[in-house]
């Protein structure tokens, strides 16, 4: 199913009243809102009120961004960004802001053209129920609507179109092949097999969160512009930065997106002795926050050694910020083949560190079309199999995993 991207009339206007649309999520200022449109014209009131970003046309299951103008792309009036994904020829989404402005103009904009709004728990607009996709499908839908930006969306959608589930029906269909031949010998599958469970497993970390940001941590000594590089990151001044050591004593988050990544930058205490007790509390906190983080900016200056590494099992990138102080007095270090130098106040070095972050966070995301573990259920349930043996339980458990019971 294609449908064009541009602004054009409806192909049938007698038959509007076969399609109706509801609100499929709760409403709230900081959510995004799904509002289904189901039934014959779906696309037509759809591709009426949209113009997506970009000429080419939209296909079934493809996530597209564009403005939402309710037909009125030419009056001047100020459109919606939302997100359109059609489901198949007769179910589309509209992914758009949580707060109520944005769903009624929505809701609106289709009652004009004919489209009846349903009651949410109408079995009229509970498609996903009857459309025949499994349940872990079901479970990646929800974990989809809450995705915040496409690169983590994408890794949703592909179990949405059957990742894992044909992973899981593979493999049983390979074991249940093994189980009828009375002399198979299934330790090479199953090694395989043991190999790939393990995989999705340690990747879970990430993909049971992509809902979430990725948590980075500025870490350094005091004064050596921590906060003035958070501000370079996101663009603003969202840390407070002056030349005085202890300025941060509790820890600061700003929420951005790199490359398609969302991020949450924390700006923690700088890390040095002190007998003060509020900074010693502050510098603890600090610590707390870089142990639990996906990646540390570890920043230095010319006039501070580095800190001491106390999470080493924590991705790092080392900074060399205020590089425009090093001089003859003050030589610069021999630096690392991956160290960035940056200088926070003039915005040198950001899009070589934006690149950096980049790399490293890319390693969380699993390859494009793979199987991978989303909700909690299927955690458990894989992990039973991270070190079954037995043919017959496998097949089992397996079947639990894509069976709605």
């Amino acid at each position: 199913m294609k449908m064009d991207s541009h602004h054009s009339p409806l192909r049938n206007r007698t038959t509007r009243h076969a399609t109706v649309c509801s609100r499929l999520t709760g409403v709230g200022r900081s959510a995004v809102a799904v509002i289904g449109v189901r039934g014959s014209t779906a696309i037509d009131v759809v591709i009426e009120c949209f113009t997506a970003a970009g000429t080419r046309q939209i296909k079934s299951g493809e996530i597209r961004y564009g403005v939402w103008h309710g037909g009125e792309a030419d009056s001047g009036m100020a459109g919606e960004s939302v997100v359109v994904i059609p489901r198949d020829s007769e179910n589309i989404e509209v992914h758009c802001h949580g707060g109520t402005a944005a769903i009624e103009r929505i809701v609106n904009d289709l009652q004009h053209l004919s489209v009846e709004v349903i009651d949410s728990g109408s079995s009229q607009i509970r498609w996903h129920s009857s459309s025949g996709e499994s349940l872990l499908q079901r479970e990646s839908r929800e974990v989809l609507s809450c995705c915040q930006t496409a690169r983590t969306a994408a890794v949703a959608l592909d179990q949405v179109r059957g990742a894992l589930l044909d992973w899981a029906n593979r493999w049983r269909e390979t074991f249940d092949s093994a189980i009828s031949v009375a002399d198979a010998d299934p330790v090479a599958d199953l090694e395989w097999f043991q190999a790939e469970v393990h995989q999705m497993i340690d990747r879970a970390t990430f993909t049971m969160r992509l809902s979430k940001p990725f948590r980075i941590v500025l870490s350094g000594r005091p004064n050596v512009g921590k906060s003035s590089l958070i501000n370079a990151i996101v663009g603003f001044d969202r840390s407070i930065a002056a030349p005085i050591p202890g300025t941060t004593r509790d820890i600061l988050h700003a929420d951005t997106v790199i490359d398609g990544i969302p991020v949450r930058l924390s700006d923690t205490a700088g890390i040095h002795e002190s007998d003060e007790p509020i900074e010693q509390k502050g510098i603890e906190r600090a610590m707390t926050e870089a142990a639990r983080a996906d990646l540390i900016l570890s920043i230095r200056d010319p006039h501070n050694k580095p800190i001491k590494n106390t999470t080493p099992n924590v991705p790092r990138i080392e900074i060399f910020n205020k590089v425009d102080l090093y001089d003859e007095a003050t030589p610069a270090p021999s630096l690392g083949s991956k160290s960035i130098q940056t200088v926070a106040t003039t915005g040198e070095g950001i899009e070589q560190l934006f690149t950096r972050i980049t790399e490293v966070l890319c390693e969380y995301f699993p390859p494009k079309g793979s199987p991978a573990i989303l909700t909690q259920r299927q955690f458990v349930e894989l992990s039973q199999l991270a070190n079954k043996t037995r043919i017959e339980e496998i097949v089992d458990l397996l079947t639990r995993i894509v069976c709605d019971d």
